[in-house]
């Protein structure tokens, strides 16, 4: 499930670059996730992140090892795409992400699949980001935070 955690970070937090423009910008970005099937809250998660401009189109969705970018289309501040995982856990689903303001961003993500272990995967994801300031592309923020359900 950590590994599961960890894409669904990645899918969320590196898909932000596509909207940054001008000077390096740090974000404050909340990310929770939840089952389907059951509701649960799976994690909730906040951090900070610098992202930088010029980012090119095939790096709007960041895509691991066995994973391809099926669509994406733009109208507007809306970006909606769609994804395909094959590999150790075979997950497909999409998103999107509305960026009304140039401060403010918020999306959601499904993925559904079957993991590495044969289980059905059927994932929430929703977030959002906050503009907080100006940054340097490449160094660390200084906040992090995660809580899962005990």
């Amino acid at each position: 499930m950590k590994r599961l955690h960890l894409l669904c970070l990645s899918l969320t937090a590196l898909c932000l670059p596509a909207f940054a423009g001008g000077k390096d910008e740090l974000w404050q970005v909340t990310v929770q996730m939840s089952d389907r099937t059951s509701g649960a809250t799976l994690t909730t998660q906040a951090h900070q992140q610098c992202l930088r401009q010029g980012v090119s189109a095939d790096e709007i969705v960041p895509l691991r090892k066995g994973c391809r970018l099926a669509d994406q289309q733009t109208s507007g501040s809306m970006l909606t795409f769609r994804f395909e995982c094959t590999g150790k856990d075979r997950l497909g689903g999409d998103g999107d992400i509305d960026r009304p303001t140039p401060d403010t961003y918020s999306g959601r993500m499904q993925m559904q699949g079957i993991s590495a272990k044969g289980r059905d995967i059927d994932i929430a994801v929703s977030f959002s980001g906050k503009r907080v300031g100006d940054c340097t592309f490449g160094e660390t923020p200084p906040e992090s935070s995660s809580s899962a359900p005990q």
